[in-house]
C-alpha cells in the first residue's frame, strides 16, 4: 500500500493511510507521526499514571480491577505477538489497570536498521491505538545500539514519564554499558518528569539517575506474581 501524508497541527505529519501498510488489524488511521521514520507519536504520560506494581502480560489477567497496578511486555516477544498484531482486541481487558506499559519488541544488532525502525513503530502504534481508546499508556523505549537514539526517542513528547526494561543487563557488562548510556541519553533528550525502570539497576548508576530524574524501580519477584487483592496468579500464555 502506497502512503501519503499531510501536514497536521504543530508541523507534524499525518498519515492518510494504516501506518503499519495494512498488515495487521486494528490500528486507528490519522495517526500523527514524527521524523525522517514517521514514528508513531504519543501523549504524555503523567507521573500519576505510574503504578505501585507491574504484572507481566503473561499471566491470567484478573478479573477485579486493578486499581494501581500496571502491566508490562518485558517478556519474550511470541507471547505477545497476538497484542501487537490486534491491539484493539485487548483494550477492554487492559482497562481494570492503572496504565499499560507498550510492547517491548526486541531491537538487536544483529537486525539491519530498518528492522529496528519498523518494531519501533509498530511498538509505538499500539500505544497510540490504545491512548485513543482511553489507556493510560507509558512508553517503553528499548534500543540495540547508539545509532539508534535518533529515533527511538521520536515521538514522545518532552517530559513525559517513560519506561525502561533492564533485564538481562545486569549480569552482562557490555549490555550494562549499552543499556545506562541510553537511559542516560533518552533522559538529557526526553527530559522526562520521571523514568520508571524493570530490572536491576547498578546502585551507582541510580544514584547517578536519581540526581537528574525521579525513578520508579518496579521489579519485585516475589510481586508480579499476584494480584493487586493477593491471590496467586497462573502463567499461561494468552
Amino acid at each position: 500500500m502506497l502512503e501519503s501524508w499531510y501536514e497536521g497541527k504543530h508541523g507534524r505529519q499525518v498519515c492518510l493511510h494504516d501506518i503499519l501498510g495494512g498488515l495487521t488489524n486494528g490500528y486507528e488511521n490519522h495517526f500523527p507521526v514524527e521524523g525522517p521514520q514517521k514514528i508513531p507519536v504519543l501523549s504524555a504520560a503523567s507521573i500519576e499514571s505510574i503504578p505501585k506494581v507491574v504484572l507481566p502480560f503473561d499471566n491470567d489477567l484478573p478479573e477485579s480491577e486493578c486499581l494501581d497496578v500496571g502491566l508490562h511486555f518485558y517478556c519474550d516477544d511470541r507471547k505477545f505477538i497476538s497484542v501487537v498484531a490486534d491491539p484493539l482486541r485487548w483494550v477492554s481487558r487492559f482497562a481494570k489497570y492503572k496504565c499499560v506499559l507498550t510492547p517491548d519488541i526486541s531491537l538487536s544488532d544483529s537486525m539491519a536498521p530498518w528492522q529496528r525502525v519498523k518494531n519501533t513503530v509498530y511498538s509505538r502504534a499500539v500505544g497510540a491505538t490504545w491512548q485513543a481508546h482511553g489507556l493510560q499508556v507509558i512508553p517503553s523505549i528499548r534500543w540495540a545500539d547508539r545509532t539508534d537514539y535518533e529515533f527511538v526517542g521520536v515521538g514522545i513528547p518532552r517530559g513525559s514519564v517513560v519506561a525502561f526494561g533492564a533485564l538481562g543487563a545486569y549480569r552482562d557488562r557490555s549490555k550494562r554499558v549499552i543499556f545506562q548510556h541510553g537511559v542516560e541519553a533518552m533522559v538529557e533528550r526526553l527530559e522526562p518528569s520521571a523514568i520508571v525502570v524493570y530490572g536491576k539497576l547498578d546502585a551507582k548508576f541510580q544514584s547517578r539517575l536519581e540526581a537528574k530524574v525521579q525513578v520508579n524501580n518496579l521489579f519485585n519477584p516475589r510481586l508480579t506474581n499476584t494480584s493487586n487483592h493477593g491471590a496467586p496468579m497462573n502463567l499461561r500464555l494468552l
